[in-house]
Formats: C-alpha cells, structure tokens, sequence
C-alpha cells in the first residue's frame, strides 16, 4: 500500500481537488452576482464558503481513494468519515447562521397616506439597515476661516446619506451636551477612544471621522470608517477636488460600499447631489453651519436664529435651514414667524429626507387641529420604515403626554421588537412602569439594562431611583454607590447621595453635598440642577426667602440652556412659591409679564398660571374660572405637544376648598391612576378623609406617605392633626414635634410653620 499522502498528490486526486478549488470559487463568485443584482443576504456568501471550507475534508477523503491506482474498495475512513462530515457541516452552519436573514434583503408593503391613496414600496429589511455616527471632521488647512467645513462635511453627507433608505445616521449635534462635558467645547478634536465610547452608548454600530486640508486650490479629505465594538478601521479613504459638494457625494457613495449596501441597491436609489437637496450655496450653508453650532454647542438661541435667518436670505429654497428655524421659532414663542416658516417648509419640503417629511407633515397636521391626518401619517411613515423608530417613538411620546402608559410601554416595546439594540428603551420601560408604581417589573427591566452595560454609571443609578421611590434608602444608597464608582465626578450622581440625606432628616449634610456639587460643576447644566436642589430643600423647610434666592439663580441658568418658551413655562410653575413667601405682588407682575410675552397657540397657557396665583390665595371663584379655560383649551387641541400632569388635582383642591371632599377624594383618585407614586396626592387623600372624620382612613393614607417619606413635614403635620381628633394628645405631639423640627427656621410668613406653631400652644406641648 502506497503512501497515503502520494495518494493524495497524485494527477487524479490533485484533479479532483482542482475542481473542487475552482468549482467552489464559481460557486463563491456566482453566489456574489446573485445577492448584488437581485439584493439578497449578504450571508448567503458566507454560508457558501462556510460550506465550502468545512466539507473539505470530505473532498480530501473522495482525492484519496479516487487518485489512487487500480481497483478502489472504500475503507472504514471513507464509510464513516464522510457521513460525520456533512453531519457535523450541518450541524456547524445551523449553529452559525440559524439567526441571521438569508432570503432577500427587501421586502414590498401597501401603504395609505393621509388622503387614503394607496401606495406600494420596496423597503430594506430591518437586519440590513446600516447605524453610523458621521463625527465632525478635523480641519489641517490651518485656516480657521475654514472651520465651519469641519461641521458641514459631517452635516452635508448625514443629509446625502439619509436620502438611503438602507441607513441610519446622525451626527454629534445629538450628543453635544456629552462632548462638551468631555472637554470638547467646539465638538471637534475628540479622541478615537471617546468616539468609540459615545457610539457604543447610543448603540451606533458604526463611526466615521475625517479629515481634510488643502493644496494647490483642491480640497484633500481623508475618511475613516470604524466598526464600533472594536474600534476596528474598516476603511480609509482620500477624496480630492476643487468642489466640496461635490467630495461629499463621492465619499456619501463609497461610505454604502464600504458598509456592504447592496450594490444594486446604490446604482438603482435615488441619490440626488447634496447640493440639490441642501443647497447650492456657500455662503447659505456656511450660515447655516454656525447657526446649528450656535445652538447645539452654544446654547445661544439669539444668534443661532439670526445665522439662520440670514442662512434663507441666502437661499430662500433652503429646506434644511427652515425645518431648524420653525423649531426655533416654536420653542421662542414666535407664533406669527412659526406659521410663515411652516408654509415655506411645506413649500420645499421635497427636498428633505423622506423620513423627515413625514415627520414635518405629522407636526403640520397637528398645527393645524387634525389629529386624524397626523395619525394617518404616523402610520404610513411606520409602514414604509416599519424598522425606524421615528414614528412610535412620535406616537410614544403622544401616548405619554396622556398619561396612557399602557400604550407607550406597548410602543417602546415595538421598538425593541424592530431592533433589539435599541437598548434605551429597556431604560424607558422601566420609568414607565415606576411611574404605574409596579416596582418589581420595572426592576427587571433596570436590571435588564444593567447586565447590558455594567460600566454605565447610569445602569444603577436608575436602580437607586427606583429604590428612592419606594422609601428603601439603604439600598438606594448602595446602587448610588455603584454609579459614583464608575463616574466619580458625575454631578447627578452627587446630588442623588444628597437627596437620601435629606430625605432621610440629615439637612445640614444635605446643603453640605450640595456646596460641594456646586464648587465641581463645570456646565450651565450642572449648575441649574444643582440650584434646584437647593430649591427644593429650602422650599420642603419653608424658607421662602432662599428658596426664591435659588429659585432665581436657577432660572438664570436655564435661560442659558433652555428655549425661550421653556423658560416661560418654568417660571409659569413656580408662582405658588411668591405667594408662599408673602410676595403676591411680585407674583401678579411676573404672571403678566408672562401673559404679555407669550404668543398663540401658548397664549392659552396662561390660565394655568393664574390658576396656580388663585389656588394659593384660597380665590376658588378665580380658580375655578382659570381651569375651566385652561381645559377647555388643552382637550380641544389648541395647546399642541403640551405635556401636563395635575389636571385633577387643581380640580380636586377647589372641591376640597369649597368644602366638597368626597368629590376632592374622587378626582385625586382619578389623578392617583396617572401619578400612583405621588405622595403630595396620598396626602390631599389623608386630608380630605380627616375634614370628613374618616379618621382611620385619614391615618392609613398618611401613614404610607411617611413611610416612604418620613421628613415630609406636610404628611406629618397631617397626622398629627388625625391623631389629634382621634384623641390621642401624645402621638399628635410627637408627629407635630417632628414637622416643627422640620420648620424650625421657616419663614415667619410662611403659614404652613406658623399654624403648626400654633397647634403645638393650643395642646399646651
């Protein structure tokens, strides 16, 4: 018997083994054109050469005996070995690719538009839609008239690279606020590490950073793309030439290669040059640029409307450039240049992405009292994109705004469905079913998150929450500890630790914790939370005065941060605290100033205000009025995307004020099912039941509400009263002493503290 390895190098076996190679790379090679022009799985090719690789043993067996000289007889090798190669090759490609899509890449829907027309689509299946970051580009020509580029490249091919269906895209405007907590004022210059780190967070499976200078009059880009996990370089790339936009279509098409679009795909998809669905004008976009960089980076709301103000004067066509300005003029309260930007936009919305325009239409509809049609777009723009989040995120953020949590934890969870990396969401569910008050499911969807991503501080941090919520301060506590851990200088993290101090009766740490957040903070961010705890505390000890003092500084730093109309609506919410410190005056010329300010359809708003003046000045006539005017606008439509919580709670208290409690009992109730964690509603409950001498009731609710919070002085100085009319003399006293303890350096205007006082004369403590 011959050598069994001449056996296999002999002419015959070395023939077979030629076909095979040769065969198997037709095979390979026909398989590629296959999947190119009739847009298949790119798996499909890997499962091919998976086979290929791993049935060569049974090829080799087949070489062996075939090649050799004379009469061939199969030996136990041959008998066994082949049928435990295809046994295992099955086995091994089950093992590989039973998750992943092999069929086509597409697939064809019927959708209707708002007019009921029907219309069919091709759309991607969600498995072959490609994330990626286009980060800002760095900018070598040395010329820093030619910083604003650095932000178009990245902006121009995020508008190029979103006419694709196939792709998800954005850039660092969405997470300017952790660039520059990282160091990064302009947002440019970050390191390879924190691009990677921010892509990860946000679940981007791909990055892309850049460079580019210039020589002899041509622009010279260079582009890099990276696998996010690894932080793996997939390509680089050099462009050059004399028109930038021009550059930003060559590198928007070789960004789909190199991503592995199917390549029938990019010859076939409209791809309009980026100049024609931005604009071809250098000196509009250059506007345009350093108007979205004001605002993103610069939380400079005046300049970043006059840059893009002057961006349309350049290009009156310039879509892009109106879609920001209507959000500006929305959130300046600038009703009359609101309505003129949305006709202008609607004018030109053809130029924006497709996905863009169904969102610009919803809002449209919305605008304009039709709900119906805003819904009917919604749904279309979930039918053709049925893998983009945009449209349930959009009718999520609806159902919130009703307080319908069973219907926005049903949309989170459909996005979960349409891509399980949107891990965002575990979070989102997870308040949601906190805000139910069913703890124990929201736990598991926070530990869900948490075993995701045990190196984010906020994986625990919402744990901790949660613990707050429920009164468990230890445990609380310890997650908190987890969180500062892993983000040590981590300003919210800081003033959780406090809130459990203070929660727990230990103020003077608490104001200590704050001073020391205070003298980290780094952020207008940082400090306007900050100023807001301290807020909270002096206004729970009724030092009216300081709470003013901070309540000030904080809404000096939300007006560096925050839009115009935001601004107003805080400031709408915080009147009550005027009242309690005696400053009514102040209070009526604040709301008026408000009332002069704000523009239709927001004008509505201010009965709220009002309302809030009239509740705390016991006027249940001027009350009632307010919010019966404040309703009537708010259910008919006329305050669009208006979130409010506490509708029955206001109605509650002028029942309870005008001596109905079992009606104030019933629409805090109803309020309860929206807000069931809310302890300020359970202590209204403990209130009415009292004024009815439903005592035990009265103690019951009280008590819930002091085991969770027991410093509440308000929970506190209530069931002394309970007690009181009850006739146990010595445990009012001991809740009373504590409320007074609370509210020993209280204002002397602030009435709460001072009938407390009085109570504790008339028992004779």
């Amino acid at each position: 018997m011959k050598n069994p390895i001449i056996n296999i190098f002999n002419k015959n076996a070395l023939r077979i083994l030629g076909f095979y190679l040769v065969g198997g790379w037709g095979i390979v090679e026909f398989l590629n054109f296959i999947v190119d022009h009739y847009m298949l799985s790119g798996y499909l090719i890997d499962v091919s050469l998976a086979t290929l690789l791993s049935m060569f043993p049974t090829v080799l067996i087949i070489a062996f005996y075939q090649g050799k000289e004379g009469k061939n007889k199969w030996t136990r090798l041959g008998k066994i070995g082949i049928p435990v190669n295809i046994t295992a090759t099955i086995v091994f490609l089950f093992l590989l690719f039973h998750d992943k899509e092999l069929g086509a890449t597409t697939t064809t829907i019927t959708v209707e538009d708002e007019e009921g027309k029907k219309i069919e689509r091709v759309i991607p299946k969600s498995e072959f839609r490609k994330k990626a970051v286009i980060f800002f580009f760095d900018n070598e020509t040395g010329d820093p008239k030619l910083d604003w580029i650095q932000y178009g490249i990245a902006g121009g091919l995020e508008a190029d690279l979103s006419q694709d269906i196939f792709l998800d895209i954005t850039t660092p405007y969405d997470f300017s606020s952790e660039i520059k907590e990282a160091g990064f004022a302009l947002g440019v210059g970050l390191p390879l590490t924190l691009e990677r780190k921010i892509a990860d967070k946000h679940h981007y499976n791909y990055f892309v950073s850049g460079k580019f200078s210039k020589q002899d009059g041509e622009f010279l880009v260079t582009t890099f793309l990276y696998e996010t996990k690894r932080a793996k370089l997939i390509a680089e790339n050099t462009f050059n030439g004399k028109e930038m936009f021009n550059l930003i279509d060559e590198i928007s098409v070789q960004i789909k290669r190199d991503l592995k679009i199917p390549a029938r795909h990019i010859e076939e998809v409209r791809d309009l040059p980026v100049s024609e669905i931005v604009t071809n004008s250098i000196p509009a976009i250059r506007l345009f640029i350093v108007g979205v960089h004001a605002l993103s980076f610069d939380n400079d709301w005046k300049q970043g409307m006059e840059y893009l103000e002057r961006s349309v004067k350049e290009d009156p066509s310039f879509a892009s450039a109106y879609h920001v300005l209507f959000e500006i003029y929305w959130l300046s309260n600038m009703s009359e240049k609101r309505e003129q930007t949305m006709e202008l936009l609607m004018k030109y919305l053809y130029k924006l992405p497709e996905n863009v325009q169904y969102k610009v239409k919803a809002v449209y509809h919305a605008l304009k009292g039709n709900p119906e049609k805003q819904l009917a777009i919604l749904k279309m723009w979930s039918d053709l994109y049925p893998d983009d989040i945009g449209p349930h995120e959009k009718l999520a953020h609806n159902y919130w705004r009703k307080t319908q949590y069973d219907k926005t934890i049903s949309e989170y969870k459909q996005i979960l469905a349409l891509d399980p990396e949107l891990y965002y969401c575990i979070s989102k569910i997870g308040h949601l079913y906190k805000q139910k008050g069913e703890y124990e499911t929201a736990l598991k969807y926070y530990e869900q998150y948490a075993e995701l991503f045990p190196d984010e501080y906020k994986s625990f941090a919402t744990i901790g929450d949660l613990y707050l919520t429920m009164g468990d301060y230890p445990r609380a506590k310890s997650f908190y500890d987890k969180a500062i851990a892993i983000e040590p200088g981590e300003i919210s993290n800081m003033l959780r630790l406090a809130k459990i101090e203070y929660r727990t009766g230990d103020f003077g740490i608490a104001f200590e914790q704050y001073e020391d957040a205070l003298k980290v903070c780094k952020t207008p961010e940082d400090r306007e939370s900050v100023y807001e705890r301290f807020c909270d505390l002096y206004y729970l000890r009724g030092q009216m005065s300081k709470a003013l003092e901070y309540l000030h500084l904080w809404f000096d730093e939300k007006e560096k941060i925050d839009a115009p109309l935001q601004v107003l609506a805080y400031k709408l919410f915080h009147l009550d605290a005027y009242i309690k410190a005696g400053k009514k005056e102040d209070a009526l010329r604040i709301i008026q100033t408000i009332e002069s300010q704000l523009q239709p359809p927001y004008d509505k708003f201010i009965s709220l205000g009002y309302l809030i003046i009239y509740l705390e000045l016991g006027d249940t006539v001027k009350a009632e009025k307010a919010l019966d005017e404040f309703e009537q606008a708010y259910q008919t439509g006329k305050l669009p995307f208006l979130s409010i919580y506490g509708l029955m709670v206001y109605r509650g208290r002028i029942n309870e004020m005008k001596g109905k409690n079992e009606e104030a009992i019933l629409n805090y109730r109803d309020e309860l099912k929206q807000r069931p964690t809310s302890i300020e509603v359970n202590i209204n409950i403990g209130r009415c039941h009292r004024n009815l001498k439903q005592l035990k009731k009265a103690e019951e609710a009280l008590k819930n509400c002091i085991k969770v919070l027991p410093f509440k002085p308000e929970a506190q100085y209530e069931i002394a009263l309970v007690y009181a009319d009850m006739g146990d003399r010595e445990k009012a006293l001991e809740h009373l002493k504590i409320a007074l303890d609370i509210w020993k350096d209280a204002d002397a205007v602030y009435k709460p503290a001072q009938e407390a006082k009085e109570k504790l004369v008339e028992w004779g403590g």
